[in-house]
């Protein structure tokens, strides 16, 4: 196997375990970096949809974590507009407060009690 073929299964490897959180709450960020770091999954942070799209076009993650309002936008129509350009992409929401029925298709963690739901679902 080539050089440039080791270092592309390698990426391909380390993407696997790689996370894109889109939340404008640093904090929360922090929290989630520490917890991903503690499990060796990788993880980028953005905090809107441009940021996310910015990452994503140089980037290959495993999950993507959005908060339910990010800012001011929505972030069932970040979702959206990310499914609609990266279809295979996988999403998750993680959200301070419940979500309504039109969160149901995609996996939905509750930020207040639910990190574990949370790590346990990203470890599948």
């Amino acid at each position: 196997m080539n050089l440039k073929n080791r270092v592309l299964k390698k990426y391909r490897i380390l993407a696997q375990h790689k996370i894109l959180v889109i939340d404008d709450d640093k904090d929360i960020c922090q929290v989630l970096k520490e917890h991903l770091d503690y499990h060796d999954m990788g993880m980028d942070c953005c905090s809107s949809l441009n940021g996310a799209l910015h990452k994503l076009q140089g980037n290959v993650y495993r999950y993507i974590i959005v908060d339910g309002f990010v800012g001011s936008e929505n972030g069932l129509k970040i979702a959206e507009k990310i499914k609609e350009k990266y279809p295979d992409s996988k999403l998750v929401f993680y959200s301070g407060s419940h979500l309504s029925e039109e969160y149901s298709i995609f996996e939905k963690c509750f930020k207040k009690t639910d990190i574990d739901g949370l790590m346990s679902f990203l470890n599948r």
